[in-house]
């Protein structure tokens, strides 16, 4: 008996590696322009902007905590930081490939946040 094809298992690798751009950094918004609502696209392109929000606000408080502490703190928060966002930008790459659309730890609550 023969496995029927889901919408997500129909997406080409061309779209797969647009909507993979989602995860890198500010680039989610080329796929945000080009695809639009798709439901997968646009469930990856939500937690790619996410996982920016998350990016932005926590560089802007290492940067914050380097001044304040005389970069005692930051340097040890910020190799901390950049690691756990590589490995969540990974995974999310990882998901869009594999044709997936698994939540990223933590990113979810800050997609309930916002609707694009």
């Amino acid at each position: 008996m023969k496995k029927i094809a889901s919408k997500e298992e129909s997406i080409s690798f061309d779209r797969r590696f647009l909507v993979a751009l989602s995860y890198l950094n500010f680039l989610f918004l080329i796929p945000l322009a080009v695809l639009g609502k798709e439901e997968f696209s646009s469930f990856h392109i939500k937690q790619g902007f996410a996982l920016f929000l998350v990016e932005t606000l926590g560089a802007t408080v290492i940067t914050l905590l380097d001044v304040v502490t005389f970069g005692i703190i930051a340097k040890v928060l910020t190799p901390i930081f950049w690691l756990f966002i590589i490995f969540l930008t990974f995974w999310g790459i990882i998901s869009v490939l594999r044709r997936r659309k698994d939540k990223i730890f933590l990113l979810e609550s800050v997609v309930r946040w916002f609707e694009l």
